[in-house]
């Protein structure tokens, strides 16, 4: 079944984020996340160890456990207690079921719409009906029913309430606030509110592109920053 699926003009971890969240905001907590592994998903040592941009820090990984580097999105999904497996490296066959959906889609929709479509929200307002589509009329020759019906019993579980998706499916930096309670963030400068002085202090981002930045210090939320 196609859970959530949409077009974007790259393929980011804060995209990828966007296409979690809307499953989870559909159908609950799913048990497990299987991908293949690109570094959005997975860091793959290609020497003794490796120096990878974390958290907005420069780590590395090796082979002591205590060291190792989990992705962003794989960080936020084990907030919600979900798990991340990726495929044994250069073993893409792996997957081949998603690859066949892949071309299913490739071969169908996008040849059909490459001449009437010329901007990205109507790809995905026709891709949203497809989906529909495809859920609702096709027969998966192995399980020999529709996917809907797949559904049922269903093996997600709801999202807790105290769970804000907004600062779980973010991307996170780290900033000091300087004596004007600001902090600077890609050139441009940003004031925390007046009922909270963190002057000297470290507050931790949760960046949403183009939307909005969430300030948190200790474990608090602090105040929510247009971009």
């Amino acid at each position: 079944m196609i859970l959530t699926g949409r077009f974007f003009l790259s393929d980011s971890v804060y995209n990828n984020m966007l296409i979690l969240r809307e499953t989870i905001e559909r159908y609950g907590i799913f048990r497990m996340g299987y991908t293949d592994n690109a570094s959005l998903f997975n860091y793959i040592r290609h020497k003794k160890w490796s120096w990878r941009v974390y958290d907005g820090q420069m780590k590395f990984y090796d082979n002591d456990p205590e060291k190792q580097v989990i992705t962003e999105i794989e960080e936020a999904l084990l907030e919600l207690g979900i798990p991340l497996l990726n495929h044994y490296p250069g073993h893409p066959r792996a997957k081949g079921k998603i690859e066949r959906m892949f071309r299913f889609i490739n071969n169908r929709f996008v040849k059909e719409c490459k001449s009437r479509v010329n901007r990205l929200n109507q790809l995905n307002n026709l891709f949203q009906d497809r989906v529909c589509w495809y859920n609702r009329n096709w027969i998966n020759r192995d399980t020999g029913c529709i996917p809907e019906k797949r559904k049922i019993p269903s093996v997600f579980t709801p999202l807790p309430k105290e769970k804000n998706l907004d600062d779980v499916f973010c991307l996170k930096d780290i900033r000091k606030v300087d004596r004007t309670n600001s902090f600077s963030y890609n050139g441009k400068l940003y004031t925390l509110n007046h009922k909270s002085n963190l002057v000297g202090r470290k507050v931790t981002l949760h960046i949403h592109p183009e939307r909005k930045i969430r300030v948190w210090h200790n474990d608090q939320f602090i105040d929510e920053l247009p971009w």
